[in-house]
């Protein structure tokens, strides 16, 4: 949007709505406080940091999503008994029961201008979410969010930061949801009348859409 104005370009950003997810099949979880690493074992994914972080607070049970044909098995050896790796989950079964009956969510990735598709999934399912330190995600996840650096002690200080103020999260992923969904539905009417209008303008008048579509991180 930024490189459009710079053109004289208005742009019009719709971010993802948080919109209804199906329930899902419920996912069967340690009694305690359930966090769910949702990953691919892709390369910018601090997965081994993660693990680590796992030992620091050894009464947090971790669940940790993906192919695990993909992760190395020095990585499993070295897992405290509190981690657990899932395998690929079905989206419209396991998966949303899994980040619907967990404490938080967490997505990470080393890398900017990354969008957390697994993060937006979280906040429409209500519940809450660790993420990147990055300034976009702190654009993108406005509330109900704790902000980590990709290094066990960080993670570990992110979940003991979320457990404290669990409910205050969950409360305010509510409250986000409903503004970023107002958001959209006044964007989406905006897009439609300069569609609408689109056949009266000179191409240096219209405006542009910009959906984003950034690197999308997923399950």
């Amino acid at each position: 949007a930024d490189v459009m104005n710079s053109w004289g370009a208005p742009a019009l950003v719709m971010h993802d709505p948080f919109l209804d997810l199906p329930e899902g099949q419920p996912y069967p979880l340690d009694d305690g406080f359930n966090i769910a690493f949702v990953g691919t074992f892709a390369a910018d994914e601090p997965v081994e940091e993660v693990v680590k972080a796992a030992s620091l607070v050894p009464d947090v049970n971790f669940y940790i999503t993906g192919d695990v044909r993909k992760t190395p098995p020095a990585l499993h050896l070295r897992a405290p008994s509190n981690v657990r790796f899932t395998g690929f989950l079905d989206m419209n079964r396991d998966y949303l029961g899994l980040i619907r009956g967990a404490d938080a969510v967490m997505v990470l990735t080393t890398r900017d201008q990354t969008l957390q598709l697994a993060g937006c999934e979280a906040i429409a399912v209500g519940t809450p979410l660790i993420t990147s330190d990055w300034e976009y995600l702190r654009g993108l996840f406005g509330r109900g969010t704790v902000f980590v650096s990709p290094s066990a002690e960080s993670i570990a200080d992110g979940v003991r930061s979320l457990r404290e103020k669990h409910e205050e999260l969950v409360e305010e992923i509510g409250v986000f949801r409903r503004e970023r969904q107002r958001e959209w539905a006044e964007r989406l009417a905006r897009l439609r009348a300069v569609v609408g209008a689109a056949d009266d303008r000179s191409d240096n008048e219209r405006e542009v859409l910009v959906v984003d579509q950034r690197s999308r991180k997923g399950r």
